[in-house]
């Protein structure tokens, strides 16, 4: 029985944050790569504020997986605890570059680039007044990543920012990133699922700006 319980043909699938759009695809595609196979896959969703690596080492505790992809993470988290994690783990969509852990790999975008890009693109077709809403740095990287983009070509622009404008904390905003183009012509793009009605968003940052 001891035996039995040492070993596992799982997977663990650790999914950071409930509403985005790329993890939803990525474990679609996961699922399908992993179900040709002899192993079985776990899925663990936790809020875009939990620390995914504690989380991992419980659950590596209780479903003793082969390996661990990550969805998402907070370098921060990976310093602290990670060293308790001994299978091979993939960090998703975050760089594991500066991580000195033989047993972390990662496949990674650059998101302060292409945040950046978003609003040169939006600054060549003639708009000037942006809204940046997003996640709370603090708790995710890629939030963090893609903001240091956005002010990057607002600087370069020389275009002010004005930090009160960036709402970390509503939860009705919360995991959303929308850059809005003008404040009575929304034309903006979300890499979250649209979970908050349009018209209530509209509405609400008629109200803010």
């Amino acid at each position: 029985r001891q035996l039995k319980q040492q070993q596992s043909n799982s997977l663990l699938v650790i999914c950071k944050g409930n509403y985005n759009e790329l993890f939803d695809e990525l474990l679609i595609a996961i699922q399908s790569r992993v179900a040709d196979t002899q192993y079985t896959l776990i899925v663990d969703y936790i809020d875009e504020s939990e620390n995914e690596v504690r989380r991992a080492v419980r659950l590596c505790r209780e479903k003793k997986p082969q390996g661990i992809l990550f969805l998402g993470g907070n370098q921060n988290h990976f310093q602290d605890s990670f060293h308790q994690i001994t299978i091979p783990c993939v960090l998703v969509t975050s760089s594991a570059a500066e991580l000195s852990f033989q047993n972390l790999s990662s496949v990674t975008s650059d998101d302060t680039a292409a945040a950046a890009m978003a609003v040169r693109d939006l600054l060549n077709l003639g708009h000037k007044k942006i809204v940046i809403i997003g996640g709370h740095r603090a708790h995710s990287d890629i939030v963090r990543l893609r903001y240091e983009g956005c002010l990057q070509t607002f600087a370069a622009a020389e275009i002010p920012f004005r930090e009160s404008a960036y709402d970390s904390e509503n939860i009705r905003f919360n995991n959303v990133m929308l850059l809005q183009a003008k404040y009575d012509e929304f034309s903006y793009f979300r890499d979250y699922k649209n979970f908050v009605d349009d018209e209530v968003l509209h509405s609400d940052l008629r109200a803010e700006f």
